[in-house]
């Protein structure tokens, strides 16, 4: 919304307008005279003044060879904007407006650097694979005769995530790439991402009688549809380095570095039994809740996508519950969760902390949830933690740095997953600590590989994942490593057994509450699911 000043005093210029009023259902009633600082070209302030000489205005109709300045108060108008206000074009702004111009446009930065360059190349160009993306508008806007885009993580979720990327390298439509826009895309995916069936299990209540029918539906998978053929298609296009490539051996043993050996632990542990109570209500809240939207979304032709489905505020409620239960207090402001802070986890990190101190290492340790960072910190004061602070500036997150790099007292590093992703080297600790993972592979591996750069020595780095037993970190686990491994496929052209079901989220809150034994082993000390959890507010978890 476009706003002047007057001036003089200052003061918003404004303008009448004319304003429909509408009833209480929307219709209109009528039509009233209002006053509006957009596009203002008058000066309503009684207290303004200013004065005009008409002896100074030669040429003009109202000069006066010999007349006195005049001191004019109550207002103002200026009178080129209202000209340009009365115009139907709402982006006059940024044009002239015979000989007037209100604003000059200044063109971005690549916009005015593309014409000096014929080659043009991209990094972590996996930020604009959506076509929607404020990334990806810039990377389209860019014109050169040679392009290329660089991305250690080309594919995150699906082979569609690389199209956008090599739409815009390849210039779509061509003899390399033979789609185009979105008509291309739905093309793309139809051509080499995999569906497949999946049963789940649907419990219906009908005359009092309960009965358990079978639904197939189809769903996306983190797969190729046909491996050799995408192979073929990508061969020319694509060029893949890996670590064990000829040339990246070659420029190690010149510079004199090692690459670590990495060894992925998953670490599993039991819920506590305040944990696996609110837990079991959560599992089955969810269950209620997905049936219902999937109801209202049938209802309109549609079904239920994941997103939706992540951002449900029972899911967050057992993300939380599997990595920071005390959190969920400080949601829904009662105290739900009575068992320790961390649950089932905390414990068992402390344990390897203290292992990997005692020899001698660091400990770079990574969580999604604030709440988490925050006891992690807490319990292992006595290590010399460093914990991240998303608010720093430059010069503050390079002293923490360099202080865990140098500064021997200081053991332990805690920071959010998404907050050391990129640009940061951790190389001195050889051990990172996942609390929790995220959906998506891309940023869970930039995270952790902060502790894998080449070093000078020869050392093992070990990354452990937490995960809570008979809880959502299962599923999420399962998500992550298949979409993982459908990026293995895709690129590194190995083939693997596909499980439909292990990224659908329904089917594992299905398994799980149709075998809740263990879940109620867990919790055989708790009599039962106190009424404040069984009444609690899931709507507090979808901002989280």
């Amino acid at each position: 919304r476009l706003t002047n000043d007057c001036p003089h005093c200052t003061k918003p210029l404004e303008r009448r307008i004319r304003e429909e009023i509408l009833d209480t259902d929307g219709g209109v009633t009528g039509h009233r005279m209002v006053w509006t600082t957009a596009r203002g070209y008058m000066c309503r302030n009684k207290g303004c003044t200013w004065w005009s000489d008409n002896s100074k205005c030669k040429g003009a109709a109202w000069f006066k060879k010999k007349s006195a300045p005049i001191q004019h108060t109550g207002g103002y108008v200026n009178y080129e904007l209202a000209h340009i206000a009365k115009l139907e074009d709402k982006r006059v702004s940024t044009r002239m407006v015979g000989g007037i111009a209100d604003g000059a446009w200044v063109p971005p930065r690549y916009k005015r650097l593309m014409r000096q360059f014929t080659h043009v190349i991209i990094d972590e160009a996996h930020a604009g694979k959506d076509d929607n993306s404020s990334v990806f508008q810039a990377i389209s806007s860019l014109r050169a005769r040679r392009r290329q885009v660089l991305t250690g993580t080309p594919i995150g979720n699906s082979p569609m995530d690389i199209y956008w990327p090599l739409h815009w390298a390849l210039r779509g439509p061509s003899m390399q790439f033979p789609f185009a826009l979105k008509d291309g895309e739905k093309a793309f995916d139809e051509k080499y991402c995999d569906q497949q069936t999946i049963e789940k299990p649907v419990v219906t209540t009908k005359n009092g009688t309960t009965e358990t029918v079978t639904k197939k539906v189809r769903k996306r998978v983190p797969y190729l549809k046909n491996p050799p053929e995408f192979w073929k298609f990508s061969s020319a296009i694509i060029c893949r380095r890996t670590y064990n490539d000829s040339l990246f051996l070659e420029a190690l043993k010149k510079a004199n570095k090692h690459m670590p050996k990495v060894d992925p632990l998953r670490v599993a542990v039991p819920m506590t039994a305040e944990q696996a109570s609110l837990t079991l209500n959560a599992l089955r809240e969810f269950n209620k809740a997905y049936d219902d939207l999937a109801v209202q979304l049938k209802a309109k032709g549609q079904e239920v996508n994941m997103t939706q489905v992540q951002n449900m505020g029972q899911m967050v409620m057992m993300r939380t519950l599997a990595t920071c239960p005390e959190h969920v207090n400080t949601k829904l402001n009662k105290k739900v969760y009575t068992g320790p802070a961390g649950g089932g986890k905390l414990e068992k990190i402390i344990k390897i902390v203290r292992e990997k101190v005692a020899s001698g290492g660091k400990v770079l340790i990574l969580s999604d949830f604030k709440a988490m960072q925050d006891t992690v910190a807490k319990a292992l004061e006595e290590h010399g933690v460093i914990q991240f602070d998303t608010s720093w500036d430059d010069d503050e997150r390079m002293e923490a740095f360099n202080e865990f790099t140098v500064n021997p007292k200081k053991k332990v590093f805690v920071a959010g997953t998404r907050a050391v992703k990129e640009s940061v080297e951790f190389s001195v600790a050889d051990t990172v600590i996942c609390c929790d993972l995220l959906w998506g592979p891309i940023v869970q591996t930039q995270a952790w590989s902060r502790i894998l750069a080449p070093t000078d020595r020869e050392r093992k780095c070990e990354i452990i994942v937490m995960m809570s037993k008979n809880s959502i970190d299962e599923h999420v686990y399962n998500v992550f490593y298949g979409k993982l491994v459908g990026a293995e496929q895709a690129l590194d052209r190995k083939s693997l057994n596909k499980r439909a079901k292990d990224v659908d989220v329904k089917w594992f809150v299905d398994s799980i509450l149709l075998a809740a034994d263990d879940l109620e082993n867990s919790i055989r000390n708790v009599a039962t699911v106190n009424e404040v959890a069984r009444k609690m507010d899931f709507s507090a978890f979808e901002d989280r």
